[in-house]
């Protein structure tokens, strides 16, 4: 993790940062979006969801946790994914692991409902071996 001088991203209560929920959440939008025009419609993947996941990247390298609130934040983000290519997930998992930006308890409980399991089944070797490398309390 690379300090920043400047500011600490984590504005929550519990030591989290908002805005990485905040752009799962627009990647969501952003994708569906997408899939009402015929020009762009990839199937939950567009220009604006991948320039807010190298913006996560960012907050994360830069020091942002994130720490949901209680499950239904986790719910969320879930969602969120859901509606997205699988590969982003894989993705949001590996920054919370490359930064060690999460709990290990938090990922293991993004990942534990039928339906995201399905999701990323073609990815779940990778997905075990990132959630192994995060701390208990990253």
């Amino acid at each position: 993790m690379v300090q920043s001088p400047c500011m600490d991203p984590n504005d929550e209560e519990a030591g989290g940062c908002s805005a990485i929920l905040g752009l799962l959440n627009r990647m969501a939008f952003a994708a569906s979006l997408g899939r009402r025009d015929l020009f762009l419609n990839r199937g939950g993947d567009c220009c604006a969801c991948r320039e807010k996941i190298k913006l996560i990247h960012l907050l994360a390298k830069y020091g942002a946790r994130w720490v949901p609130k209680d499950t239904s934040e986790i719910n969320e983000a879930r969602k969120s994914l859901l509606k997205l290519i699988p590969d982003y997930t894989v993705e949001f998992v590996w920054i919370m692991a490359k930064y060690q930006a999460c709990p290990r308890p938090i990922i293991e409980q993004l990942l534990r409902t039928p339906t995201i399991t399905k999701h990323v089944a073609r990815f779940r070797e990778r997905l075990a071996e990132l959630t192994a490398t995060l701390g208990p309390d990253a």
